[in-house]
């Protein structure tokens, strides 16, 4: 015996498909706006609006953009701000600011992710710690390996394993 439900159903709802989610979605991702930088309002809200973030996942902050790097004392006070203003149900960060860009020896997306750790530092031709988010098939970096990508950085750190640095200029070792 055939029984055919289609037509118990509305017709929305037999013409929608259901997809697995395969990638962050604008809810995912708070962006941090540097309020000293007028650049950084500029790039922040123009992501906004092209990525279509709501506004509650704004992280809006106020420190000195003059110099290129921070030391990691001024970087656990900037980041103990940042996790104090950010959503729960924020999965990765996407900072709109240009400088400063290096916390110490890391650069600040790795330092964001991973938090400051000199096992993520390289001498020259030296490797870096593994990622524990590489290979992984989670949309969920932060619930899953409290990591709080980029959204740039949630990618390209997915594929790789460890970086060198070496005198030819920075590698990314993916296996």
């Amino acid at each position: 015996m055939f029984i055919s439900l289609s037509a118990a159903l509305p017709v929305e709802a037999q013409n929608r498909i259901s997809l697995p989610r395969t990638s962050l979605g604008p809810n995912d991702i708070a962006v941090i706006i540097n309020e000293n930088d007028p650049l950084s309002r500029q790039i922040g809200n123009y992501y906004l609006q092209a990525r279509q973030i709501p506004e509650t996942n704004i992280i809006k902050l106020r420190f000195s953009s003059k110099l290129s790097i921070i030391t990691p004392k001024e970087f656990k006070q900037l980041k103990a701000t940042i996790d104090q203003l950010t959503p729960e149900h924020v999965q990765a960060f996407a900072v709109a600011w240009t400088t400063p860009y290096r916390v110490g020896c890391m650069s600040l997306t790795s330092a964001l992710a991973f938090g400051f750790d000199k096992k993520y530092c390289a001498e020259p031709c030296g490797s870096t710690a593994l990622s524990p988010y590489f290979n992984s098939s989670s949309l969920y970096p932060y619930d899953d390996y409290k990591l709080e990508l980029s959204p740039f950085g949630g990618h390209f750190f997915h594929g790789v394993e460890r970086v060198s640095t070496c005198e030819s200029g920075l590698q990314f070792i993916a296996i």
